[in-house]
């Protein structure tokens, strides 16, 4: 990983050499394969995204004058 090491101290120019460089040894397939992961990955997201609008729109909360047991039995003790 030669750009790792170098990339930190370099001008704009060396930087910009050192990225065309890094997209050359990379490759096609590997280039796919990361579009590939990035896509299904974000589609995974919005997938959790919905889920999480759909949970939010069914909850209730109660308000009302429920009370459970342990509540009821603290109160009485008192």
């Amino acid at each position: 990983m030669y750009i790792i090491k170098y990339i930190y101290n370099c001008r704009l120019d060396d930087s910009m050499k050192l990225t065309v460089q890094a997209f050359a040894e990379i490759g096609a397939d590997r280039w796919r394969s990361a579009c590939e992961h990035v896509e299904k990955t974000i589609a995974s997201m919005w997938d959790a995204d919905n889920a999480a609008d759909v949970l939010q729109r069914n909850l209730v909360v109660d308000l009302g004058a429920h009370t459970d047991s342990e509540t009821d039995t603290a109160s009485e003790a008192e």
